[in-house]
């Protein structure tokens, strides 16, 4: 069953085995979680994964999301009789955040004969465990990172689910061209990375025909702000899209809302976000009017038979714990790498490579693709507008 492992944490003593979840989650080592399916009685070993999460004491609710979904999924096909009756067995270990922890835990998943690394948050943990799982033969599955450098060059050992922001700007785009407005502005890092991303960005908007975006370049220093929020008012952009790095994205919206009181009066302001759920939470009346990219469905969304299983397969197993657009990407990573490991030969590394390069399946209405030279995944991106409650509005 899924463990979550704080390594800074000594082993507790011998003894019975505590189940804990939910709203006491526990981070110590040999922790299951409660509402499981029982073990299977296993007729060959378990088929272990690895995770490294930044639990943040359970305060990270992105991860215990993410974490939820997955191991409901992987509960789920265990609880079916697993993969040819071994159970698919995952071990979380925390990161704290830190991406020097993340690559050292990936390292011992991997050393305690992981097959796969599924679904690290975030670009810079997910670049920091790369080295390692690709020096290993193992695959890394569903980084929830749009990042392009994750995709492009082709990194054989990653199978990405989640659109990059690439697809995630493009429906952005269209969004505000589909209102009339041309000029843009992109709050993009000062960094070769972000010079890339604005390349990319000013690419699609010349294919829309628009002009190019006026650049608002950040660096993490306070001045960096007031630059760029200086430069936003003077460029006469009608609307403004971010490249990532939510927290000062959103400090630069705080201070675009609080210079030009209502919502009329300033540019559309577009974003993504991988959790654009908290963004939007920690802006409160400020969020009124965005329109956020997604990666994956809205859990709303029950015409698709995926949303729904994740809903069903939520209210039996953890029937306290809210359904989220983060646990449903877990979900859906659990009934992806299942699938591959039905269809491999046999349970090893290469084999569950080799099954993950050859896949092309319906996911209850999310097409999934990964073929040899492309492992971009679902192409799946849409939008919502967040109104004044707060809440998406479809």
């Amino acid at each position: 069953m899924p463990e979550i492992d704080d390594p800074r944490r000594r082993p507790p003593a011998p003894g019975p085995r505590r189940r804990a979840f939910g709203g006491a989650l526990a981070c110590a080592a040999g922790l299951a979680a409660a509402g499981a399916a029982p073990a299977l009685r296993a007729t060959t070993a378990p088929i272990r994964l690895g995770q490294t999460l930044s639990l943040l004491g359970g305060r990270h609710r992105l991860a215990l999301d993410l974490f939820t979904g997955l191991r409901v999924g992987l509960d789920r096909a265990n609880a079916r009789g697993g993969v040819r009756g071994a159970e698919v067995a995952l071990r979380t270990l925390d990161d704290h955040n830190e991406p020097d922890q993340a690559a050292a835990n990936v390292r011992q998943l991997l050393q305690d004969g992981a097959l796969a690394i599924v679904a690290p948050i975030g670009r810079a943990i997910t670049a920091a465990l790369l080295p390692a799982v690709e020096a290993s033969g193992a695959a890394l599955v569903g980084p929830v990172s749009g990042d392009a450098t994750l995709r492009r060059p082709h990194r054989p050992q990653v199978f990405a689910l989640r659109a990059d922001l690439r697809a995630q700007w493009q429906v952005l785009i269209g969004h505000a061209r589909r209102r009339g407005l041309a000029r843009a502005a992109l709050f993009c890092e000062a960094s070769e990375r972000g010079e890339a991303q604005a390349r990319e960005f000013q690419a699609l908007l010349a294919a829309s025909g628009a002009p190019p975006a006026a650049l608002l370049r950040y660096d993490g220093a306070p001045a960096s702000l007031e630059n760029a929020l200086r430069a936003l008012r003077g460029s006469g952009s009608q609307f403004v899209v971010n490249d990532g790095a939510a927290p000062l994205y959103e400090a630069l919206i705080r201070r675009l809302v609080e210079a030009t009181p209502g919502v009329a009066g300033r540019p559309l302001v577009l974003a993504v976000d991988t959790d654009a759920p908290t963004l939007v939470r920690s802006l409160g009346a400020a969020a009124e009017g965005m329109i956020v990219a997604r990666a994956f469905p809205a859990v709303q969304d029950t015409r698709r038979a995926i949303v729904r299983d994740y809903l069903a397969a939520m209210r039996e197993a953890e029937p306290t714990w809210a359904p989220s657009d983060a646990g449903l990407e877990g979900f859906v990573v659990a009934q992806a790498l299942v699938s591959a490991l039905q269809r491999s030969a046999v349970p090893s590394r290469a084999g569950l490579l080799a099954a993950l390069g050859r896949t092309d399946q319906d996911l209850g209405g999310l097409r999934l693709r990964w073929h040899p030279g492309d492992h971009h995944g679902l192409h799946f991106a849409d939008a919502a507008l967040v109104g004044r409650d707060g809440r998406w509005v479809q």
